[in-house]
């Protein structure tokens, strides 16, 4: 879809706001070429009725053949308080046809494309011509050298539409391989990935892949919270300490 907003990006189509995707046993999902994901059912009613949540369950499915090559449930919890808005995932991949593995690339794998001002670069032949934004991990490091380290949080802040603003996104502690490497761009991408270490990390190709065995899942968790304002690294350490202390576990869903 071409997109003609005055001042928002023209470039990486498939980034939708925030989405999980990834590439699975050689099929590319991230780009949308060579598979898609469809979601199939949206639960809301769950034992103990809890507030403010949902859970998604989609397939994966290849283009060339219509094979479903795995199933995926999404719990999201939502809350926040006078100065941030939050929202907490739970992501069940489940092997619900058999075998499949998380390949070892940058490409994926929890993401939010940002507002085009928390850019840390403009370019203008994407239609990005002023930009804010700056960006620092929980290790400390900062702007673009972010992309590829291993850190808990992540946190993008500047301003938008001239009102200050931050994003910041955390890893799990219980997460495979935490703390995560990140696939997080100067153009607002932001990506938690654990498997693409041989970009990442340099480490000899395949070594991120991940197998999920048939009948079995992988079970990963990650927070986003958007701030009023700008947040400092310490409060970052002080939300994210609240965050890795949350169980974020399967609901039992109300049936009719």
């Amino acid at each position: 879809m071409k997109n003609d907003t005055a001042g928002e990006s023209k470039d990486h189509p498939h980034h939708k706001s925030m989405w999980i995707s990834h590439e699975i046993s050689g099929v590319d999902f991230w780009s949308e070429k060579g598979g898609t994901v469809k979601n199939e059912s949206v639960e809301t009613k769950f034992a103990g009725d809890p507030a403010n949540v949902f859970r998604a369950t989609s397939n994966w499915i290849k283009k060339s053949d219509g094979k479903t090559l795995l199933t995926d449930q999404t719990t999201y919890w939502f809350g926040g308080d006078r100065s941030s808005r939050w929202i907490n995932c739970l992501i069940q991949y489940l092997a619900s046809h058999g075998e499949f593995e998380f390949d070892d690339t940058k490409e994926g794998l929890f993401a939010i494309r940002t507002h085009p001002d928390l850019r840390l670069t403009a370019k203008p032949k994407s239609g990005v011509k002023q930009v804010f934004g700056k960006a620092i991990n929980s290790e400390g490091v900062t702007g673009k050298s972010i992309w590829g380290k291993q850190a808990k949080w992540l946190l993008y802040y500047g301003e938008i539409d001239g009102k200050p603003m931050s994003v910041a996104m955390y890893d799990h502690p219980t997460n495979l391989r935490h703390p995560t490497t990140w696939h997080a761009r100067d153009y607002g991408l932001v990506t938690a990935n654990p498997f693409g270490l041989h970009h990442f990390l340099g480490k000899p190709k395949g070594s991120g892949t991940f197998k999920v065995p048939s009948g079995k899942s992988l079970e990963l968790r990650y927070g986003v919270e958007f701030f009023e304002g700008i947040a400092t690294p310490a409060l970052i350490e002080q939300k994210y300490k609240v965050f890795a202390g949350k169980r974020l576990t399967s609901l039992t869903a109300k049936r009719p």
